[in-house]
Formats: structure tokens, C-alpha cells, sequence
């Protein structure tokens, strides 16, 4: 009979393809994940995974058992979910997935309220453009700009960005008296990012070389914010990040959404249950400007 512990081990070697990315999530050493799926290998008297130069590759048999082990898991997270829920105390950790610049101006100043009100929760907070993986657990809840379509899932849109418009810093605008598009220095992405929608809107709507390029948000802001040009911005998001005046032109109606998404396993487990609320504060009222959909 298949323990919980060997799945949940199959599933975190699964996931990682890798020992090493197993261990981690674990929290047991490189050596113990080896030792354990060995003796699990021996069990079954089949591989679960071939050594590649790219990573463990998943066996014909690991495939056949890998939704089996995520019904199992999924039933101990609504047991842990039921026995927390005689407590008021949340504990664990959650990763949570976000794009930089709302990990960066958003959520991260808000981290210390979130973190002294529940003194056993431990928050990770993975920032990137990068779409993470939740049916591999590589985040608990993702922050996405762009609706998921498939999974078992709990999706929820929480804000919209709205228009887009023209910002500069008060060093760059001073002393400047030709604000035409052509004459300004645009800070852009990078080509590697030219699938973002953002920069999509950028090509259509300024279509100039950026004088200034890189790929990642909190850059670019930080660039902007010290006077290297001027950028399209979300206006419902320049609240958060000081020091920045919009200029007449260009502006676009370019709505873009923003969504909550977990595992549905998961969303009842009271640390992520925790976060997600938390989540849901943060837009609903710290976001001035941001249309949260009825």
C-alpha cells in the first residue's frame, strides 16, 4: 500500500525535477529525498524517474501515479484545512507569485502588518514576469495580469489597470519645453519582453526606439523616478510610486486585469485562505484608482 509520504515524496520530485529542488520543498536534505525514492523505486520494483543531463525525467509509471498523488494531497490539505479550523492560529508557509513592480510597490510595504498579525505564518514572495507553475507548487497563490484557462482552480479578478498615459520625474520634465513624442527619450522594454502586453501597447501606441530599455518594471520605474526618460504607465498604479507627473499625451484606454489564482485544494487551507484575504484588501482599498469589477 502507497503511504502518504512516498506520494507526497513522488510529487515534490515530480515537481522539481530534481533532488535538490525536492529537498527544498521538503525541508529534508538532498540525501533523504535519494534514499527515500530509492526505497520507494525497490517497493514498487520499477524506476520512477531516468537520470538525465536535464533533470529526472518522469517514468510511464510515475505519470500513472502522479494524479493519483495529487487526489491523496489534496485530501491532507482539506484535513489540515479542517483540524486548523478549530484554531485561530495560522502557521506554514505560502509562496506567493506576483509581477515585480506589484511585489516591489504593493505588496512588500504591506508584508509587516501581515506578518506581526499572524507570528506563525512565513510569507515567500517570488517576484518576476516569469508564469509560475501552481499544478507543479512552485507558488500557492499567483497575482497574474492575464486570466488562466485551464486547471482546477480558484480564479478571482480583483482589479483592472485602466488607462495607460505618458509619465516623467520632475528632473527630467525641468527646463524641457519640446514634450512632442518624438522629441522625448522613451523608456521601454527589452525584446525578450515584447510578448508583455504592456509592451505590445507601447509598440502600437509609440512605436519609437526606447532610448532607455530593460526587463523588468522596478527598473524601469527606478529609471523614470531619476529622471532617464519618460514611460506608459498604468495610471490606476503610479500611486504607488512617488515623484512622477503625467504628461498630456500619450494616453490609451488599455484595460488590463488583474486576477487571484490557486490551487482549489488549496484555497480553503487557512494560511493560504490568510494571504489571499490579505490579497484582497490590498486591491480593494490601497489602489487608488483601480476599478475593482462589481
Amino acid at each position: 500500500m502507497p503511504r502518504w509520504d512516498d506520494l507526497g515524496m513522488l510529487l515534490a520530485v515530480y515537481r522539481a525535477g530534481s533532488l535538490a529542488g525536492a529537498s527544498a520543498a521538503l525541508s529534508v536534505d538532498a540525501s533523504t529525498v535519494s534514499r527515500r525514492l530509492k526505497a520507494y523505486e525497490a517497493a514498487l520494483g520499477s524506476s520512477l524517474f531516468l537520470r538525465t543531463p536535464e533533470g529526472l525525467m518522469p517514468t510511464e509509471l510515475t505519470l500513472r501515479l502522479v494524479p493519483h498523488a495529487e487526489q491523496a494531497e489534496a485530501a491532507v490539505l482539506a484535513a489540515e484545512a479542517a483540524a486548523a479550523g478549530a484554531s485561530e492560529r495560522v502557521g506554514g508557509v505560502v509562496r506567493l507569485a506576483a509581477a515585480e513592480g506589484i511585489a516591489a510597490y504593493l505588496l512588500a510595504p504591506s508584508v509587516p502588518a501581515l506578518l506581526d498579525a499572524h507570528p506563525a505564518l512565513r510569507l515567500e514572495l517570488i517576484a518576476g514576469s516569469k508564469l509560475v507553475d501552481l499544478s507543479r507548487r512552485e507558488a500557492d497563490i499567483a497575482v497574474r495580469f492575464v486570466r488562466p484557462t485551464a486547471g482546477d482552480l480558484v480564479i478571482k479578478r480583483v482589479a483592472s489597470s485602466g488607462s495607460y498615459g505618458t509619465y516623467a520625474s520632475e528632473a527630467y520634465l525641468d527646463g524641457r519645453a519640446d514634450l512632442r513624442p518624438e522629441a522625448l527619450d522613451w523608456i521601454g522594454w527589452v525584446p525578450e519582453q515584447r510578448h508583455l502586453p504592456e509592451a505590445r501597447l507601447y509598440d502600437r501606441l509609440i512605436g519609437l526606439p526606447p532610448r532607455f530599455a530593460a526587463d523588468s518594471t522596478v527598473t524601469m520605474f527606478e529609471a523614470l523616478r531619476a529622471g532617464a526618460g519618460v514611460a506608459l504607465l498604468p495610471e490606476a498604479f503610479v500611486s504607488l510610486v512617488p515623484g512622477l507627473t503625467r504628461l498630456p499625451s500619450p494616453r490609451a484606454d488599455f484595460e488590463v486585469g488583474v486576477w487571484l489564482v490557486t490551487l482549489r485544494p488549496l484555497r480553503r487551507v487557512p494560511r493560504v485562505d490568510t494571504v489571499w484575504r490579505w490579497l484582497e484588501r490590498l486591491f480593494a482599498g490601497d489602489l487608488e484608482g483601480v476599478r475593482s469589477p462589481a
